[in-house]
């Protein structure tokens, strides 16, 4: 089986070095690697075995984490509808989810698990679906009401932190209101919801601690000195902003606009929503907003390449997929044509530069369809 490059190299070399005190990260002897120092744990286990046995077991665990996440945001995001359609009687519910329902998420799991920026991660190694776990492990603690657990998804999610930067701030603000518990005990008092975000704070302390202990206190010196010595390619980037370069727009008014529709987002679909409630058919609006959080972070986030995508795929495409099967065609078949993209990072460059930008269209045509979805929403209700 083939290596991917970016496993090999970033992925396998350097943890594989780092474990044999080769390298202490962001030096000479790993220069080019950009994850946080807790990016190479997930990765340790690896390099214990060969290079290509390496590879396929990080490719299957990548498609599991994909499939996997997929496979159980639709089930949740369905479930609603089918309380709706069976007026909550439980015994069809089961039958419900048991049946039919459970076919349909295992299609739209293999579907988001082969689509074309899901290959591409496989065939380069990428820690994308290491991030998307991360991103989904923080949204199950917020509604379980676990801080400890959201702060150990957080810090997952940020070894590819250019993927959660509108998604992490909402996630807290939800953290924040908590889920709806029921009455505290006679003598207990309630639990305050301060708590869980002292608990996820706890835990990514700990996590810088323990990075601090086996990489150095100047680590994020080390980090901008290899950024600035080696900065990362932009070979095979798909940002907003650089897109718009190419059209003439400058970068610091396209990056003030970006902003300023982060701001509008983040206050119109983190703050404003109702607290998260109990029950499968709780959280569901914050359900919705998530994935158009997570859609618009692929669209505004400042460097991006297309394995990042399948945080898209996995969470808001899935969802929409289980919810609106028909509208979820339309963002699933654009990104098809993008299989070829890749050929952009090499010899097709020479003759168009600008080809990795159609990987845009996708992100874009699925916030349109979620946008879209929502306004049929609420005029049928």
């Amino acid at each position: 089986m083939p290596v991917g490059g970016d496993f090999y190299w970033w992925y396998y070399v350097v943890p594989q070095a780092w474990r044999a005190g080769e390298t202490r990260l962001y030096d000479a002897s790993s220069r080019g690697f950009f994850l946080p120092p807790w990016g190479i744990w997930p990765y340790l286990p690896l390099t214990f075995l060969e290079a290509p046995l390496a590879a396929a077991v990080a490719i299957v665990l990548s498609a599991c984490i994909i499939g996997g996440v997929a496979y159980q945001h639709a089930l949740e995001a369905a479930l609603p509808q089918v309380l709706k359609d069976r007026r909550a009687d439980p015994a069809a519910v089961l039958f419900g989810v048991s049946g039919h329902l459970r076919l349909h998420a295992v299609l739209i799991a293999v579907l988001a698990a082969a689509c074309p920026y899901s290959l591409v991660l496989y065939f380069t190694g990428t820690p994308d679906a290491w991030s998307l776990l991360g991103v989904w492990v923080a949204w199950l603690s917020v509604k379980a009401g676990s801080g400890w657990g959201l702060g150990a998804g957080a810090a997952l999610a940020l070894v590819r932190p250019q993927n959660c930067l509108l998604t992490l701030p909402a996630l807290m603000v939800w953290a924040r209101r908590g889920p709806a518990a029921p009455a505290p005990l006679p003598g207990r008092p309630g639990e305050s919801t301060t708590r869980p975000l002292l608990q996820a704070a706890a835990v990514l302390a700990l996590v810088l601690a323990a990075s601090v202990l086996v990489s150095g206190p100047d680590w994020p010196f080390r980090w901008w000195e290899n950024y600035a010595i080696r900065p990362p390619s932009p070979e095979g980037a798909t940002t907003t902003y650089s897109a718009l370069q190419v059209a003439g727009v400058p970068f610091w008014l396209s990056g003030l606009a970006g902003f300023a529709i982060a701001l509008y987002a983040l206050r119109r679909w983190a703050l404003e929503p109702s607290p998260l409630e109990a029950g499968p058919l709780g959280a569901q609006a914050s359900r919705l907003d998530l994935e158009r959080l997570i859609t618009l972070n692929a669209i505004l986030t400042p460097f991006i390449r297309s394995p990042g995508y399948v945080l898209l795929l996995a969470i808001p495409w899935a969802g929409l997929a289980a919810r609106r099967p028909l509208l979820a065609v339309l963002p699933y078949a654009v990104s098809l044509p993008t299989l070829v993209v890749p050929l952009g990072w090499g010899w097709m460059a020479s003759l168009w530069p600008q080809v990795p930008y159609v990987d845009l269209v996708f992100p874009m045509a699925l916030l349109a369809t979620l946008l879209f979805e929502r306004r049929r929403t609420a005029g049928k209700s």
